[in-house]
């Protein structure tokens, strides 16, 4: 009756390590999926401001930038206004974001050309 008793703790014992195995390799992929989807939303973010503030400079000037990229909490690092428009460096997260926005005349409208840098959250 004690060997009986025996190979039933062993086989529970084997369960229960499955059963925790288990459960931490599926805590560690939501952790991941949870992370990747962040580092994403940041990434789509800084890419929006960079994109705003370029638009702005090009139809407000250099004011207009800033005050875009302050009020999304984000720092402009580099503005370079020439004659075919702005380009823009913003950088929020521990990320970098290019964006040059084209047109002389506000009546032409504005054109938005984007890149990004840096790594993921």
């Amino acid at each position: 009756m004690c060997e009986a008793r025996d190979a039933r703790g062993g086989e529970r014992a084997a369960t229960t390590i499955w059963f925790l195995a288990v459960v931490v390799a599926v805590a560690l992929v939501i952790g991941a999926t949870v992370r990747w989807g962040a580092a994403a939303t940041v990434d789509a973010r800084v890419q929006s401001v960079a994109d705003a503030a370029a638009l702005a400079g090009v139809t407000g000037g250099e004011e207009a930038a800033r005050e875009v990229v302050r009020r999304n909490g984000a720092r402009l690092v580099h503005l370079a206004e020439g004659p075919d428009g702005v380009e823009v460096v913003v950088e929020l997260a521990g990320l970098r974001a290019t964006a040059r926005a084209e047109g002389a005349e506000p009546t032409e409208g504005a054109r938005a050309v984007a890149s990004r840098e840096g790594g993921s959250a």
